[in-house]
């Protein structure tokens, strides 16, 4: 099941080109399967389920021309970092093709294969290794993410006051 906020599936929809799935691959680090139970216990269909902070969900959605955000440094030489955007270019079963739009390497076309990710923090008392694309769509961040990034041109929502002053 794919969890997106209202907001982004019209924004997503109103993307023009096909639909690609991306599906992760998830696997118990042999080194943490205490029984030969582990798979009887947690079966794959259970681990898809779970989310992690900074991993991608299990199925990846995505269409070329849709802006999306690196989750893992790749390659920092080639400005390939942890919250570098991203525009869609090109999606294949293997790959995905893209073009930076932050960074000193704006404009520069990257290619992307899936990788292997842990969660650093689980409640389970097992290992998963997760292979998946290090990405997620980016059709707005956080103030975290923001930070040391310059833009042309910002929208900010705020729902309630945050200002003490008023």
């Amino acid at each position: 099941m794919i969890m997106l906020r209202k907001s982004t599936i019209t924004f997503y929809k109103k993307t023009p080109g096909d639909e690609h799935v991306y599906k992760s691959a998830y696997c118990v680090c042999p080194l943490t399967q205490g029984s030969s139970d582990d798979e009887e216990l947690y079966p794959t269909e259970f681990l898809y389920t779970l989310q992690y902070l900074g991993i991608p969900n299990h199925e990846l959605l995505l269409k070329a021309g849709c802006p999306i955000i690196l989750l893992r440094n790749i390659n920092q030489t080639a400005g390939m970092c942890n919250g570098t955007r991203l525009i869609v270019t090109r999606l294949d079963k293997r790959v995905i093709q893209a073009e930076v739009v932050t960074g000193t390497n704006k404009g520069h076309n990257v290619i992307m294969r899936q990788v292997e990710m842990s969660p650093s923090y689980t409640k389970w008392p097992l290992t998963l290794n997760h292979r998946q694309f290090p990405v997620k769509f980016c059709f707005a961040m956080t103030i975290n993410k923001s930070q040391g990034k310059t833009f042309d041109h910002v929208g900010v929502y705020l729902p309630k006051p945050v200002f003490s002053h008023g």
